[in-house]
């Protein structure tokens, strides 16, 4: 079976202006990395997009191997709670995130 996710969009107030952030849910992997990596370059509005990994239920390699793209592109900021099921595996492999996007907000944007 084809592994599937969803993207929700929706913004937030910052010092700078607006946000906007993606909330991604269900699974991603070497099935659909690229479809998520386009997901996310599709996104109209300013950058860096506040990225929220925390609904996520699976996130392989290929998935990681994006998400590092996106980061050293400056493209994203990625939110991933504590609770998530993939903090373990993205704590084990030195993800940097915040833990919701009210922190990813005051951290980045300086509030």
């Amino acid at each position: 079976m084809k592994s599937t996710f969803d993207v929700s969009l929706d913004t937030v107030d910052t010092a700078d202006g607006v946000a906007v952030t993606a909330t991604v849910t269900g699974e991603v992997d070497v099935t659909n990395a690229s479809d998520l990596a386009r997901s996310v370059d599709n996104v109209e509005g300013p950058r860096p997009l506040i990225l929220d990994l925390s609904y996520l239920r699976y996130l392989d390699s290929a998935g990681f191997a994006v998400i590092y793209r996106l980061l050293e592109r400056r493209a994203v900021i990625i939110v991933l709670s504590s609770q998530s099921p993939i903090h373990k595996a993205a704590t084990l492999i030195g993800l940097t995130s915040h833990e919701s996007i009210g922190t990813a907000v005051s951290t980045e944007w300086k509030q």
